[in-house]
């Protein structure tokens, strides 16, 4: 990574910050691009170059997110391993912690929901397409690989709402091993049980 890389970085990492920060003290529609570049000490033209509307500093904090909790699925033997990945466990466990319900809090993104649920939804569909690509032969597949990732980005965030929203309570071991069954079903269907 170059200078240039390292100091975007950086730029960014301040930004997402900030309105982390300033979301746990306001609705997300209440925050200014003004109190965002305050906060992150950073100018208007700095935040507009890395993120033209401000809803895309929050699809970028989440494609992070996805990018962790999606890390230890590299290999064919981690996507079909009888054990959930313990990223996705790890998730679970910080937001019983946190005890936030993210899906909640949807009526205070304000007009950008309907933006930054796609965008989001898109966001971890390509994370999980360029694992599987990395993991398995795009010739293997019977389903093409975006079409495969999209549905397991469904899969994921479809039982992620309904575990914030009805199943807090059930054993976070045993829903990561639902959800890691019901992936490993879609891939084997895809690509074949002999894949790994």
């Amino acid at each position: 990574m170059n200078r240039g890389e390292r100091i975007a970085n950086k730029t960014k990492s301040s930004i997402k910050n900030a309105l982390l920060e300033l979301m746990h003290e306001k609705n997300y529609p209440d925050i200014t691009v003004g109190e965002i570049t305050g906060r992150g000490n950073i100018g208007r033209s700095t935040l507009y170059k890395h993120y033209p509307p401000k809803a895309n500093v929050l699809v970028d904090i989440h494609k992070d997110m996805f990018e962790h909790l999606f890390s230890g699925l590299s290999t064919s033997g981690s996507w079909l391993a009888p054990e959930p990945p313990s990223e996705l466990i790890l998730f679970f466990e910080r937001s019983r912690r946190l005890g936030k319900n993210p899906f909640l809090l949807s009526y205070k993104l304000g007009s950008d929901l309907d933006y930054l649920m796609s965008s989001i939804n898109l966001e971890l569909a390509a994370i999980i397409e360029k694992r599987l690509r990395n993991a398995f032969n795009i010739g293997d597949s019977s389903i093409p690989f975006p079409i495969l990732a999209q549905s397991i980005s469904n899969l994921y965030s479809g039982l992620i709402m309904s575990w914030f929203t009805k199943y807090q309570s059930s054993d976070i071991c045993q829903f990561a091993t639902n959800i890691h069954r019901m992936t490993r079903a879609l891939i084997h269907e895809a690509i074949g049980k002999n894949s790994a």
